[in-house]
């Protein structure tokens, strides 16, 4: 369930939100509206992959869900990753074997380069763009 506004405290007020529902959008078509915050929720590989994107007085973000898989991504811009829960295991281009990072560790990713992911448990993360 999510709390729309402060009127809403009283959590047995709250209609229940079906929060698979929200994540149904391809990258970049679907904006939500909470309480006057913009949030682009974005979904990747079948679903697989789910973010929403959020810009505040420090930076611009994405927070993030990603199911065991394997995946490719290409970044546009300068990422710094900070793994929230769980692990991944990367494989970027400069590195000579893949590399494991895991709760509370960070990398980072260079802009305009590919890199490889490999997940065994649901893992969250946190990516501040530069």
């Amino acid at each position: 369930r999510f709390i729309f506004s402060n009127k809403d405290k009283d959590i047995n007020n709250i209609p229940p939100v079906d929060a698979f529902k929200l994540f149904e959008a391809k990258p970049n078509e679907k904006h939500i509206n909470f309480d006057k915050n913009d949030f682009k929720v974005n979904s990747y590989f079948s679903n697989q992959v789910l973010s929403i994107d959020f810009v505040n007085s420090n930076g611009t973000y994405s927070v993030g869900v990603m199911e065991p898989g394997f995946f490719q991504f290409t970044t546009s811009r300068n990422e710094r990753i900070i793994v929230t829960s769980g692990a991944l295991l990367i494989q970027r281009l400069n590195d000579p074997e893949p590399l494991l990072f895991s709760d509370g560790e960070e990398f980072n990713i260079p802009k305009n380069q590919s890199f490889e992911v490999e997940v065994s448990e649901q893992t969250a993360y946190l990516c501040k763009y530069s």
